[in-house]
């Protein structure tokens, strides 16, 4: 007759995290190279924030709406890649994100190998310039556009989205969140 201890870990939001030791183990190298991989690194200098993820009166319809990213008044306007990786899309649109930079930044496993199908992509909209190209490697710091007010916008600002593709899920992230974790260490 077994008896069965109650888990102190329950399935949240998708996970069910096995607590054998072995599973243990996998688990935190896995959050370990996700964390280290993560474009945790602000997309300019001098920044404050304008507008946050989440819920929102959209600023023209005045209906409400869900805001994807959050935006940003970056001082000298100067759109820093906040990890290494390689430009995806680069294009410009006038109805919603006017200018625009995609960029996919891999998840590397503690050897610095690619981890297939586990990638990090941040978005960066409204842009008065796009310095790179579709194909360009980039590397953390380097100038990959300039703040703008270009496509569905109320004013100069830089609109910054984050999401995360690992284990066949597609996750969209708070870029607020990951900024604040980045500046508070």
């Amino acid at each position: 007759d077994e008896t069965k201890i109650p888990s102190p870990v329950k399935e949240k939001k998708g996970f069910n995290i096995d607590l054998n030791l072995e599973n243990k183990v996998k688990f935190i190298k896995e959050i370990k190279e996700i964390i280290s991989s993560a474009p945790l690194a602000t997309p300019g200098s001098e920044i404050s924030t304008s507008g946050n993820y989440g819920p929102r009166i959209d600023p023209l319809t005045g209906s409400k709406s869900m805001h994807h990213g959050v935006d940003l008044l970056i001082a000298d306007r100067k759109i820093l890649a906040p990890k290494d990786g390689v430009v995806l899309h680069t294009n410009s649109d006038s109805g919603t994100f006017g200018k625009f930079i995609v960029v996919k930044h891999p998840i590397l496993d503690k050897d610095g190998k690619e981890i297939e199908g586990s990638s990090f992509t941040t978005r960066y909209a409204h842009l008065r310039d796009i310095i790179v190209r579709e194909g360009e490697q980039i590397k953390e710091g380097q100038v990959i556009g300039l703040q703008g007010s270009t496509g569905r916008s109320t004013g100069e600002h830089l609109h910054y989205e984050v999401s995360m593709k690992h284990n066949g899920r597609n996750l969209e992230l708070n870029p607020g969140k990951l900024l604040t974790f980045k500046n508070n260490g």
